[in-house]
């Protein structure tokens, strides 16, 4: 179980958006002859919120295996849920493409643990922010499901290999910066502004820009015929499951007219409901940072 959530609260801003945290939770799962970054990290992060007078803030967990990472989450999950927890999660674990290594050499896919990072963010209405000092972290926003609730609000990482002091130095300038009162972009700046070598490097997004992304992406390959008859087919099989007594020549002759008549608007509109959470009430902020 995690500290109490009950004591000081942080704020910042994202695009114009706040996002509120009452604790940032350090995972780490380093070899032995790693350097402990994740508790650098701590102390960073705890040394930063000392002038607004927040001690203890940043709470650093050493893990060991996936089934460890696993529970960890699923205990933030349960908290956020009865306790009110709205964490930032940093992680400070090897990685590649497919996800995470742990300090046992265990794999952690991206998709072992998406499903549990989405309820994390729903618990916590959209609020979740995920830091990764992880080589190809980057990788990671390949848990969005455009037609799901969106699993964290905003995302920072790696796009590829990582030296270990640049990713230190980066986050300890983001960490500095976001809690000493700048605002998200100020802080992505600030780790430019540390590691100039590594800026090209850096993948930092939030859901809004992920959403018009896709939806702008979609737009154009709607334009091609292929795609538009692949796009027809998966609303088939949609349609079939939730329908399996209609015919496949009504379901579509349906989807076809629909299509002609705005259903993919109408598709994405509902999809854009579900993704934004909004069918959840958005509790009050506690720690803001401005976006």
């Amino acid at each position: 179980m995690l500290g109490s959530v009950g004591g000081p609260k942080h704020s910042t801003s994202i695009c114009g958006m706040d996002v509120t945290f009452n604790s940032i939770v350090v995972l780490q799962s380093l070899r032995e002859e790693d350097r402990q970054t994740g508790r650098e990290m701590q102390s960073v992060i705890n040394t930063a919120l000392l002038s607004k007078g927040q001690d203890g803030f940043a709470q650093l967990y050493n893990l060991t295996s996936k089934n460890e990472l696993v529970f960890m989450l699923l205990s933030m999950k349960q908290q956020a849920i009865d306790d009110g927890l709205k964490p930032l999660i940093h992680f400070e674990i090897h990685g590649d493409e497919n996800g995470f290594e742990m300090s046992n050499r265990d794999l952690v896919s991206w998709f072992d643990i998406k499903e549990i990072i989405r309820d994390i963010n729903i618990a916590t209405r959209n609020n979740l922010f995920i830091s990764l000092a992880t080589c190809y972290g980057g990788y990671f926003l390949q848990i969005f499901d455009i037609n799901k609730p969106c699993p964290f609000f905003g995302y920072i990482g790696m796009k590829e290999i990582a030296y270990e002091l640049d990713l230190e130095f980066s986050f300890t300038a983001f960490f500095q910066t976001l809690l000493t009162g700048g605002t998200f972009l100020e802080a992505i700046a600030a780790m430019k502004r540390e590691v100039p070598s590594n800026a090209h490097n850096l993948s930092y997004i939030n859901c809004n820009q992920f959403y018009n992304w896709i939806i702008q992406e979609n737009a154009k390959m709607m334009a091609d015929e292929a795609y538009k008859r692949r796009w027809l087919n998966l609303m088939y099989l949609d349609a079939k499951a939730r329908f399996p007594h209609l015919k496949d020549e009504t379901i579509y002759l349906t989807l076809n007219n629909g299509l002609n008549n705005g259903i993919y608007d109408k598709y994405f509109a509902e999809c854009k409901k579900i993704f934004f959470h909004e069918t959840l009430n958005h509790p009050s902020t506690t720690l803001t940072v401005r976006r």
